[in-house]
């Protein structure tokens, strides 16, 4: 149902709501879900291993990131990037990369399929040379509890995660906690660097016994008076699309979360530029652009895969 009086009324209160979320919680003019937070999606690495490797400063770009990844590799700390069928650390790396190569799956109109392009080739070509090169061979099926585990027990040195890494390391494996840091996903050939958001909304269903307790409840969760402790108990692990946040004392309780601030300015849909839809979710549901790097890494051409994932994507959308 429409929750556009809460979702204004929190946006009005708390500093405005960040545009990208308006995409996927607004429908034809009115809010149809109230934003939560964003879980972010960072680059996690141990920063004693890139130390001793001479990257006193994580890669800026990709091509730096894969240049560290070998060197990484050589000393027995290979990088673990998940590219199975998961629901976060998969996309939350490749769509970026795609986007840094100036890629988008579909136009800004959600018509038309943007993939086939030589850009695209040229970014399922560095996958596979990352993972050959400077992966630990079994990530490319890996879902998303695989690189927690390879990365709490020392198998890898860097993956992309939310900070649950870190979180568990500091209460399980405090030594390990101590030389964990994070870093925003590099910047590509275009000049730009980007990420995926993962988005905690909510709704009501109108067809509840008592919608407007429901929405009631909601309101009450997103006032200050609760939602501030309930954010600062997670050390910001959930990152509020509201900018009454960018500047919060929240994000000083754990300063090596700060990158996850930063997500917010440069994270995108998935779907983007064009808007969220159910064609969108299918593919997402159906790993098409997951697959088509995945398969690469496999040894499928990369003319092969990039023809099979817009065939795909030109099937769901019709």
């Amino acid at each position: 149902m429409d929750v556009s009086d809460v979702a204004e009324a929190v946006g009005k209160e708390q500093g405005g709501w960040y545009d990208e979320i308006k995409a996927l919680s607004v429908d034809n003019g009115k809010w149809k879900s109230v934003p939560q937070a964003n879980i972010g999606q960072c680059m996690v690495y141990r920063k004693d291993w890139f130390d001793e490797a001479g990257f006193k400063h994580f890669p800026e770009t990709w091509d730096e990131f894969l240049e560290a990844g070998i060197k990484l590799k050589a000393k027995g700390h290979p990088f673990g990037m998940s590219m199975g069928h998961g629901f976060a650390d998969n996309y939350s790396w490749l769509y970026p990369l795609l986007w840094s190569y100036g890629v988008t799956v579909m136009d800004k109109a959600g018509k038309k399929v943007a993939l086939d392009t030589n850009e695209t080739a040229k970014a399922v070509d560095y996958v596979r040379r990352l993972y050959k090169e400077a992966c630990i061979d079994d990530c490319v099926g890996w879902l998303d509890p695989h690189n927690n585990k390879a990365f709490l027990t020392s198998q890898i040195s860097c993956t992309n995660n939310a900070y649950s890494i870190m979180v568990s390391a500091k209460r399980d494996l405090p030594e390990m906690g101590k030389v964990i840091d994070h870093a925003l996903n590099p910047k590509g050939p275009n000049g730009q660097r980007y990420h995926s958001l993962v988005p905690v909304t909510h709704g009501v269903f109108a067809y509840g016994p008592d919608p407007q307790a429901a929405k009631d409840f909601l309101r009450w969760t997103m006032d200050p008076k609760q939602f501030r402790p309930w954010i600062a108990s997670g050390d910001m692990y959930f990152a509020p699309y509201l900018h009454a946040f960018d500047k919060a004392p929240e994000w000083d309780i754990e300063p090596r979360v700060k990158p996850y601030l930063k997500v917010l300015e440069t994270g995108k849909l998935t779907s983007w530029p064009a808007p969220a839809s159910r064609a969108h979710g299918t593919v997402i549901n159906r790993w098409v652009v997951i697959d088509m790097f995945s398969k690469a890494c496999l040894g499928a051409p990369t003319k092969t895969v990039v023809a099979e994932a817009v065939a795909q994507l030109k099937s769901i959308y019709g």
